[in-house]
Parts: structure tokens; sequence; C-alpha cells
């Protein structure tokens, strides 16, 4: 090159200051203690150390390899060697560009003006087969052959700093590599390079090291993070740690990820404002340009078609990560299925230009993205083109299902299915995952039917998607999985519910059908999260819910919850949902179907409620859940509550309510009246036998040695002031005549008051007490009068049954016997009871009545003064009928009696008919007689008194 042109060629020289600047601005951007790790590796300073050789460091794009580019030009700074670097921007960076660069530092460092030896060699003329006319190659051996020879009769030692390798056309960066390696024979030069992949930087020298610069590395994230962001002062120091946690998890390892979220974390101060910034920044796709689209734009033309267009698609818009084996036979669709030849994996790399990362050994290899915010970008970018897309998997996908032939689809033994694998590779996504890109498809149904409705393409596809969700392949691996799989199960699966929509019309896949372990297709669809199926199947399935709640699946439970699951349907025993999650103890099950609005009350075939179930299992916490959310204790004895909950007979139990809040207890020790409860509060108290209860002074006056007969009912009302009444009603229950077959007695008492709203003038109850074995907390106190003379009823009726058990009973022995001396005394002295009763039972059914008529009047309950006097007659038909058959059957064993004594008279012989007849009419005479006397004597036992 003669001078001439040297000075011309010059001129043609890009400036130096570009380059300088990019690298002070890298320099600017590195925190202080970062890059200690690699130059504390023993890759590095093995690298260091020794000549000629080259050093490649890889990474994802944006974690900071160029600022390690910068790190590493300084770092060399401080040694003997001359430092060279270069910061590659774009793929437009020609090899003249790049030597011309390096031509500019070298003259910077020589005095070519005064150099004679330099002015010669730059000038004279040079012929070089392997340069041939390059002038810039030629230039820059020439400056570097000086610069080391130059004052130094040793090699001299060069460092070239490489900072975007992969930014290059690949032809370029191989020629460069090209060059510098056969320089090597003259001139010591050692060359650290930056790139995000590596399969095509080879050259013809083998002296090349890989230092990896993984994202899961963040030593330096750590201290550029906790320099740069500090959290609010309020944080506590668990909370400073989770802080930065969380900054940490959202970069992924990426520098470039971290420098966004600190420019966005850096005019907030509240902890409200991180708290909210943290939350949403993986959830919003408003980022994602912000912070991918300046790392891919410089390779967005590399992935508008061909290879890694395809790749993009795949790793985009597929269900699961693909293995690389199952993305390499996906390609093949797509780029060149007729050549059967799938690219490779380094093909697959270098096509994606870094942004994916390569794991694993050959075979088992795994591909992704270098970061998982990569694929929200691309699938916004490409959303437009979703649904082509999807139809091309899809219709990939059943292409290679439809090449396996088999005779119903299941293998049958481990062996068989590992061979399918092994023929298809991609047997098992397309198997697995097809159904999940109809959803998306131009015309889902249509695909997805084709496939439901062959038998062989169910079997095969359910067996393979729970292989793969299987954690354990131990031998018979493959037949450990349900069987009796139908269409609806597969669409319930994939969540397609337009196909599930028509397998239900065509009626071929019942919702109650079942595989082999138990589960119905609206159990899977629950299972894999598929609402919109859910809500579908929820409206016509009735066996379920019953199935997970006997299978204890609360989780599913809620999910058929929140698709409106009819949570009161039954079963072919009546058995609701409810009965089967009591009967098992399910608490926290119970709590969810009660939250659901379970009807608490209902009865199974076998007449049990929930509570009743919950009772004679003793589980105290359930029968507080069913009694807190309306459950009828009105005629549950409360010895089954005591026993439930081991509480003692002697103690006083209570049923209290406060704001929609009811609890069953003990009564508690500290409140003796009801004047000392609160405005909100109601309240019943149970004991088995009057005692310490909270009456008032003045009501306590009244009631003390009250006497009341058998079968007496005595009502007694204290009014304290005009606002506030309190109502006692007493009765006595006596035993049967007979104390060797002796009823039980019964002191029943009910006491309730009544309070007028001054504001509204509204009457209501606020405190109830009865001595009844049962508990309850009426609505109002007619409906508590109501229960009282309902369970009055059935005590008198027992009452009347002991007696006629009696009299049945002295009517056999007399018909076996012939006689009882003592039966007449015993039938005059207890037989004018009955007729007495029978006479003045209407005059105390009337005498209630017109009580319960008053006393809903007065204090506005006449809406259940309907069913009070109901109660009213039915206490005096059924009583009433008892009365009468005790009448009835005294009569005839009165009877019977005096014609069993008249016989007796007799002597053994068998008399002629005829002497029976004087006997037969004293019998009459005297029966007549007895009835008489009974029919108009005076009795009067029953006697009611009002105090009003």
């Amino acid at each position: 090159m003669e001078l001439q042109s040297w000075d011309a060629f010059q001129k043609t020289l890009p400036p130096a200051k570009h380059m300088k600047e990019i690298h002070r601005k890298n320099l600017a951007l590195r925190h202080p203690q970062t890059c200690s790790w690699v130059f504390n590796s023993e890759i590095y300073r093995q690298w260091e150390n020794e000549n000629n050789n080259t050093l490649f460091c890889i990474g994802p794009p944006g974690v900071g390899k160029s600022i390690l580019a910068a790190a590493v030009i300084d770092e060399l700074k401080k040694s003997d060697s001359l430092v060279l670097f270069l910061i590659c921007e774009n793929d437009s960076q020609q090899m003249d560009f790049l030597t011309g660069c390096l031509i500019q530092q070298l003259l910077e460092r020589i005095d070519y003006g005064t150099d004679v030896e330099l002015l010669s060699k730059l000038s004279g003329p040079r012929k070089d087969d392997n340069v041939g006319n390059n002038n810039g190659q030629t230039a820059l051996e020439s400056l570097l052959c000086h610069r080391s020879t130059k004052n130094d009769t040793k090699r001299a030692r060069i460092s070239l700093v490489w900072d975007g390798l992969d930014r290059l056309d690949i032809e370029v960066s191989r020629s460069l590599l090209s060059f510098f390696s056969r320089l090597r024979a003259q001139i010591d030069i050692k060359i650290f390079a930056t790139s995000t992949f590596d399969v095509s930087l080879t050259n013809e020298d083998g002296s090349i090291a890989t230092l990896s610069m993984p994202a899961s590395d963040t030593t330096d994230l750590k201290e550029y993070i906790t320099s740069h962001v500090k959290p609010p002062a309020s944080y506590s120091i668990p909370e400073h740690i989770e802080f930065y946690e969380i900054i940490l998890r959202a970069t992924e390892g990426i520098f470039h990820v971290a420098s966004r979220i600190v420019e966005e974390l850096s005019p907030m101060h509240t902890k409200f404002e991180f708290q909210r910034f943290l939350r949403h920044w993986t959830q919003e796709r408003r980022h994602l340009n912000h912070v991918f689209g300046e790392l891919i734009e410089a390779r967005s033309d590399h992935f508008q078609s061909g290879l890694a267009s395809h790749v993009i698609d795949w790793l985009t818009f597929s269900h699961r990560a693909l293995t690389m084996l199952e993305l390499q036979h996906a390609l093949v669709a797509d780029v060149s299925e007729y050549l059967r030849v799938p690219p490779t994996p380094e093909k697959i790399a270098s096509a994606l230009h870094g942004i994916v990362t390569i794991k694993g050994e050959q075979g088992g290899q795994s591909i992704s993205f270098f970061h998982c915010a990569v694929k929200d970008y691309f699938w916004h970018e490409r959303s437009d083109r979703s649904p082509k897309i999807h139809d091309n998997i899809v219709s990939y996908c059943l292409r290679q299902l439809s090449r396996i032939s088999s005779d119903d689809g299941f293998c049958k033994s481990d062996e068989d299915f590992e061979e399918r694998l092994s023929h298809n590779p991609f047997f098992l996504y397309a198997a697995c995952h097809w159904g999940f890109h109809t959803q998306t498809c131009s015309e889902p149904v249509a695909a997805a039917m084709r496939f439901l409705d062959n038998r062989a393409n169910v079997v095969m596809s359910s067996q393979a998607i729970l292989i793969e969700q299987s954690s354990t392949k131990t031998p018979g691996y493959t037949q450990r999985v349900p069987k009796n799989v139908t269409g609806l199960h597969l669409a319930a699966y994939f969540g397609i519910r337009t196909a599930a929509e028509e397998l239900l019309s065509e009626g071929t896949a019942p919702l109650s059908s079942v595989d082999t372990q138990g589960r119905t297709p609206l159990w899977w669809a629950a299972h894999y999260g598929q609402d919109k199926v859910v809500r579908l199947f929820c409206r016509s399935d009735t066996a379920t819910l019953s199935l997970l709640v006997v299978a204890k699946e609360r989780d599913l439970i809620k999910v058929l919850l929140d698709g409106k699951y009819n949570v009161n349907i039954a079963d072919a025993s009546l058995d609701t949902p409810l009965h089967h999650a009591v009967r098992r103890s399910y608490g926290n099950i119970v709590e969810d179907l009660l939250s659901a609005a379970a009807n608490v009350n209902v009865q199974n075939m076998g007449g049990e409620t929930p509570l009743a179930i919950a009772l004679n299992n003793r589980n105290s916490n359930i029968i507080n859940l069913l009694i807190g959310k309306g459950g009828y204790t009105d005629f549950v004895n409360t010895a089954k509550f005591r026993r439930a909950h081991g509480w003692q007979d002697s103690q006083t139990l209570e049923i209290f309510r406060d704001d929609k809040t009811t609890v069953l207890r003990l009564k508690p020790g500290d409140r003796r009246s009801f004047e000392d409860w609160g405005p909100t509060e109601r309240f019943s108290l149970q004991q088995q036998i009057l005692g310490d209860a909270p009456f008032s002074p003045q009501l306590r006056r009244l009631t003390d040695n009250l006497q009341i007969e058998e079968l007496n009912l005595k009502i007694i009302s204290q009014e304290d002031n005009r606002s506030h009444i309190t109502y006692y009603i007493e009765a006595f229950m006596w035993n049967s005549p007979n104390n060797d077959e002796a009823l039980p007695c019964e002191q029943l008492v009910l006491c309730w008051d009544v309070f007028r709203d001054e504001q509204t003038h509204q009457w209501h109850t606020k405190a109830h007490l009865t001595t009844m074995p049962h508990i309850w907390l009426p609505d109002n106190g007619a409906v508590f009068l109501r229960h009282f003379l309902i369970h009055v009823k059935h005590t008198w009726l027992a009452y009347c049954d002991a007696n006629l058990v009696d009299l049945h009973l002295r009517k056999r022995i007399i018909e076996s016997k012939g006689s009882d001396p003592a039966l007449l005394d015993h039938l005059l002295e207890n037989g004018q009871r009955w007729l007495s009763h029978r006479h003045n039972l209407s005059k105390v059914a009337s005498s209630i009545r017109n009580f319960a008529r008053k006393y809903c009047l007065q204090h506005n309950e006449t809406g259940d003064l309907e069913e009070l006097t109901e109660a009213i007659d039915q206490l005096a038909a059924a009583v009433g009928k008892k009365l009468g058959e005790l009448d009835e059957n005294s009569r005839d064993l009165i009877q019977l009696t005096l014609f069993g004594m008249n016989v007796d008279i007799l002597d053994g012989k068998k008399p002629a008919w005829w002497t029976y007849v004087p006997f037969a009419a004293v019998t009459s005479l005297l029966t007549s007689v007895v009835w008489l006397l009974f029919k108009f004597t005076e009795v009067s036992r029953i006697m009611i008194s009002t105090s009003v």
C-alpha cells in the first residue's frame, strides 16, 4: 500500500470515540463488588495467565454481559498487555468496520508519523494470498505485528475483548475469529468474547473455553438491587428480606429486568406503593415491551419466518414446556415434513439467536425462553395469529395420533407403551394436550368431536394423560390408571365446553358415568380446573357432590359450590351431601356446605336430619354448626345434647342468639335474671327440674308453693309495667294408678317475657325458660306455647296409654282365672276419673283457646294464632279420644268382673243354659246402677286459673 493510498484509507476509518462512549456507559453501570465472581473463577484466571487462548462468556440477553465485558477491559488495562475491544451492535457491522475500529485504537497508541519502520510496512506493497486485497486486514496485521515486536525481544501480549459477538452476522464473526487465529503464529493474542449462544463460535484454534453466565446466578443482582432500592422504613427485618427476594424472583436473574424494576420503584416511597407494584408486576403485560422490546428488537428480523418463527410459535403456544426431542419432531410438520429429518438442537439454538436456553444431556434436553416473561411477550405480539397457530398444532397432533394403530388404543403393558413412545416421540404431547389447543381453534367443535366420538382415541389419550401426570414409573405404572373413561371425561379434562354440550345432547355418555376410580366427568372438570365445564355440568349433575364429600375432596367441593351446584341434591336414599358430611364427621366440609345454604333440616328416607346424625355421633362441633345455621332442636331430647357435650343433668342449658349467631351452651353463671341481657340478645333456658330459675321477685312470689293437681294447667302473668309482661305456665303430670307401674312425674314449666319497643310499638320476646326435655329458641310466645301444648298432649297420651295397658292386663287375668276379688274396688275407685276428665276437657280447651286468642291479639302475634288454635284442638281431640277408650274399657271390665264373680258362685258342674238367666239379669242391673252413678256424679278434678 503506497503512502498516498494509506492516507486515503485512514480517512475511511470509523471514529474511535463511539465505542469508547459505549464502553464508558457500560462501565458506569457496574456496581462496586460486582463481576468479582468472574475474576475469582478458575477458568478466568487460567485464561488470564495463558497465551493465545479464547474465553467465551455465554448467557441469555439482559444478564449483564456488556457490563462484564466493560469490567474485563478495565481489569486488563491494569496489566502490561495491549487491550483492544469491539462492541458489536447489529449485524450491519461488517469486517471492514470492525477492523477499522481496531486500527483506530492501535493508531492512538503508536506514533506512526515518526516511525519509519511502521511507515514502510503501511506504505510498501504486501502480497499475501490469505489476506488478498483487503486493506483493513492488511493494515491491522501490520500494526499488530509491529506492536508485538517494537522495543521488545519477547512477544508482546495483546488482549481483545469482544462484546456482543452474537449480534454480528455469523459469517462475519467467523471470519474475524479466523483472522486472529492465523495471527497467533506470530502474535500472542487472547480473546474474551460475550455472546448469547455458542453453537456458531468455532474456528480452527482448539484453545477455546466457555464461561457460562446463567440467569440463576444472582450474586451481582443482589448487590445491584440492594444498593439501588431501599424498602420503606416501616418494613420489619423479615419484610426486608422478603422484599428483596420478591424482586429477585421477578427478575429471574436478568439484569435488564432488574434495572427496569429499579426505574419503576425509584419514585415510590410508601409500603402500599411497593406492595401494589410487586403484586402486579408479573400479572400485567404493560411492562413486556418496555423490558424485552429492545432486547429482542435487534433480532426481530430473524424471527419473522422460517425455522425461528416456528420454534417461537411452539414455545409460545404449547400447553406445557416441550422437550428438545418433542420440539424437533413438532418442527418436522412445520418446516420440512416431507424430508422427515428433524433439525438439530444446535441449528435451533442458532436460529433463535440466544433467546432460548437448552438444558440437560443429549436425549433428555429441555428448551425454553431465557425468561418466562418472554413467552408472554411473544404471546402478546402474535395474538392476532393465535387461532391459525392453534389450528396447525391441533392438526399435527391429530395426524400423529391417527398414525398409531391399535385394537382398542390401550397399551396392555409398560413395554408396549414405551415402544409407542420410542416410535412416536411427539405422541405424549399430542395425546395429552391436543384438546387444550382446540379451545382457541377456528373450528373447535368439529376437531374435538371427530376425536371424542372414537372410543379407541379416547382410551389411548386418557391412558397417556394419566401416565404423564403420575410421578412414579415403577413396574406396572401403565396399568395403574382408571379405565372406563368416556369422551365426556376427556371433554371435561380439556375444558371443551362446546364439545361437552354436543356429547350431552347425543346422550352417548351421561353425566353419571364413572371411571373405575368412581370419578364422574364433573369430578374431572373440577379436579383439572375447567370452570366453564364445571358450571355447565353443575346444572344437571346429581351425584358428584356427594361422591366428593365421601372422598373428602374439600377443594373440589368448593369448586362445585362456586359453580352453583345444587347443594341440597339427594341420592336414592334421600341423603344430601350434608347428611354424608355429618355422618363422617367432616367438620370443615359441613361448614362449607352450610355456607352454601345447605338445608340443615332436610330428612332422608329414614327420617334422619343432619342434626340427628350428629347427635348419634356425639360430635359437639358439628352439632353447634348445625344449630348455628338454624337446625331444629324443638323435639330433640336434651339428654342427647347433654351426652354429646358431656354436660350433667343438673346443669341448665341455654340457646343464645345475637346478631344472627346462635349457640348452644351452658347457662353462664354470672347472669341471674332476664333483665341482665342486652337489647339485641335472645335466649332460651332448659332445666330438667325447676330450680334456680331467673324469675323476677314478683313472679317468684306467685309461683312459690303453687299447688297443682294431676293433669292440671295453671297460667299466670306478671305485668311489671305496660311494656313488659312475663307469662308463666305450669302443668303437673302424675303417674299411672298402679304404683308398681309408675310413669315418671313431670313438673312442666313454661315461662317467657314480652317487651314492647317504645319506638316501633312492636312486641318481642327475649327470654324463655322451660323444664320440658327440649330446648329451642322460639320466634315468639305463641310458638313457644304451641310447642308446650304439643308436649303436654304427648305426655297426657302416654299417661292414658299406660292406663289402657293396665286395663287390658286385668282383662286377660279375668279371662284366664275367672275372678279377681280386689278388682271391683280398684275399678270403682279409679274408673270415675276418666268420666270426670272427659267431662271437663272441653272446658280446659276452651279456657286455653280464650287465653291464646287474647294473647295473640294483645302482642301482635295473630299470624301464629291459627296454628296455636289447631294445637289446642288436637290436644282436646286426641286426649278426649283416649279418655273415651279408657271409659269404654272400664265399663266393659266392670261388667266382665261382675259376670265373672256370679259364675264363680256355681259349682264345678256345668248347669243348664237357663240357669244363667237370673245371674245375667242381676249383672245387667248392677252395671246400669254403677254407670248411672258415674254419669251423674259431679266430679271436677281439672282446674284452670288464668290471671292477667
